[in-house]
């Protein structure tokens, strides 16, 4: 996979856009560097996070040259970065033990679980998500560390200083207080899904259709991960069909309440608000990871039919009331500073 699109980004470099054309190569690279890129930490981990030619910038060390090194210290915002991502690890590693300990899986498939009350039900399966994103973030953010002290996770400066987030997997603190599903999607697993963007998604132009695009491109995620029905359940079934729904019904909300951004809210109100965003959010979180933690389709709808199915019955009902909602308040408001433009 990974030799396959070295040799895509060496055939781009005389076509497509400027992004394609930035990461391209201007000849298949040798046998060494292919082998020094396919075994590097940031891609022994978990899959290639980089570019060959962002690995290339790193071997040449040409990826700091707008490192300023008269405001800043390499290798205090090197550290930083990286104390910052084991400490990180460390949060991760703690609820993944305890959780697992407290909870294990073996508890969601027991009739013990079907005992519970529905809000209790409910409840659970996101303290599972909790558990078991957890072991993504332990291992992502090793990796992250990684890429951070050797300087190959540099990625530019802005207004608040160096950043090091090349190889960014998982935004944790986004996933744990987050405004709306999609929101916690595009914070996890960025490399992925920056990788099928960049090669699937955008390859599906000539469908043109792109709701049909996206639905290919989370099967590809899907295959990506493995055949098992769990991931088809997550990345199919579950993520594409909260983010779409959400999508239809953003523009309605914004149009009836007014509200165009929880930032633009004062605190009284944005803090509650805010809160019940991350209710929903990690209830459809909490049931969409259901498939990556059990894998097979048995225990996968064994638990989702004990908590009655209720990311997609309210996801059905938005739909079907979608298309009685007038046709003016389905469009997307234009912000006040464009008005004025």
């Amino acid at each position: 996979c990974t030799r396959a699109c070295v040799c895509v980004r060496v055939y781009m470099q005389e076509k497509r856009s400027a992004d394609q054309k930035k990461l391209a190569l201007r000849q298949v690279p040798g046998f060494l560097e292919f082998i020094g890129f396919k075994f590097s930490p940031w891609i022994v981990i978990i899959g290639p996070l980089v570019n060959f030619k962002e690995y290339d910038n790193f071997v040449h060390n040409t990826h700091l040259k707008d490192f300023d090194t008269k405001k800043f210290s390499l290798f205090s915002e090197t550290l930083r970065s990286t104390l910052q991502s084991l400490f990180e690890s460390l949060i991760g590693a703690a609820i993944m033990f305890t959780g697992d300990a407290l909870l294990p899986n073996s508890f969601f498939i027991s009739e013990a679980f079907a005992e519970y009350s529905w809000p209790s039900r409910y409840t659970l399966l996101w303290v599972n998500f909790v558990v078991e994103i957890s072991k993504y973030i332990c291992a992502w953010k090793v990796m992250e560390a990684a890429s951070c002290i050797s300087t190959l996770g540099y990625s530019g400066s802005d207004k608040t200083g160096p950043k090091f987030e090349l190889c960014r997997q998982v935004y944790m603190w986004a996933i744990a207080f987050p405004t709306s599903f999609a929101h916690c999607c595009v914070n996890f697993n960025c490399a992925t899904h920056r990788f099928v963007k960049r090669y699937v998604f955008k390859r599906l132009v000539f469908l043109g259709n792109i709701h049909v695009s996206m639905v290919l491109s989370m099967v590809y995620i899907a295959i990506w991960h493995g055949t098992h029905f769990g991931y088809f359940w997550a990345f199919v079934f579950c993520e594409t069909f909260g983010i779409a729904v959400e999508a239809m019904w953003i523009p309605i909300v914004q149009n009836i309440t007014g509200i165009q951004t929880l930032a633009s809210l004062p605190a009284h109100m944005r803090i509650p608000l805010h809160f019940l965003c991350m209710v929903y959010s990690f209830l459809g979180l909490g049931y969409g990871f259901t498939g990556m933690t059990f894998l097979n389709s048995r225990d996968t709808l064994l638990i989702i039919g004990r908590v009655h199915y209720y990311f997609h019955a309210v996801g059905l009902v938005l739909i079907g009331l979608y298309f009685i909602v007038p046709a003016r308040l389905k469009v997307s408001p234009v912000p006040a500073e464009k008005k004025k433009e």
